[in-house]
């Protein structure tokens, strides 16, 4: 691992519930690659309030489309 971080956070508090989302990216390079990689995930993490303390409840991610262009949108009926 080369690099990490999340420059787009946003935070939003519902009582004892608050949803973070935002984009994290990753730099790293395998043993047998001499150029590292870079990704893009978007997250969304679900935190709940619980005796004074925040505690993580739930956390999902996943690679972020290279070309948003490419993106299928899915209908929902």
């Amino acid at each position: 691992l080369h690099e990490a971080g999340r420059p787009h956070d946003a935070i939003r508090v519902f009582g004892d519930v608050a949803l973070v989302d935002g984009k994290a990216s990753m730099t790293y390079r395998t043993l047998d690659e001499a150029t590292p990689r870079t990704i893009h995930n978007l997250y969304l993490a679900v935190w709940r309030r619980s005796k004074g303390r925040w505690r993580i409840e739930a956390y999902a991610s996943t690679l972020e489309a290279e070309d948003p262009k490419s993106v299928i949108p899915i209908k929902v009926k």
